[in-house]
């Protein structure tokens, strides 16, 4: 999945947008610029084995939610603690963790020959 259809599903999952609907540019900007910022933490933190410019398929729902978490005060103006916006990115995040610590079938493992 690419970064446009990324932001296209969290913004879907938030309900900003309905099915057959185009996010704006600015809409689909935020949501990659959210994204990018979450693919670091990840690579920081050792769990993203991808290319940022494409998510897996099997944890792109999971992404997405997290980042439409992210950014849910930007489109509904909510006020909510940061102790709030953690716990529900904590929440999210476990069905990618899970995802993430499976065997990975479509890597490519680089091996020597002798």
């Amino acid at each position: 999945m690419t970064k446009t259809e990324l932001a296209r599903l969290a913004l879907l999952q938030l309900g900003v947008i309905s099915s057959g609907e185009t996010p704006t540019d600015a809409d689909s900007a935020d949501m990659i610029a959210t994204y990018d910022r979450y693919y670091a933490e990840l690579v920081e933190r050792r769990l993203a084995s991808w290319s940022a410019a494409t998510i897996p398929d099997r944890i792109a729902e999971h992404v997405a939610r997290i980042v439409g978490n992210r950014m849910r005060s930007q489109f509904f103006g909510e006020r909510r603690l940061a102790a709030e916006v953690m716990a529900d990115e904590k929440l999210a995040e476990r069905p990618l963790l899970e995802q993430l610590r499976e065997p990975k079938t479509e890597a490519r493992t680089k091996a020597d020959y002798f």
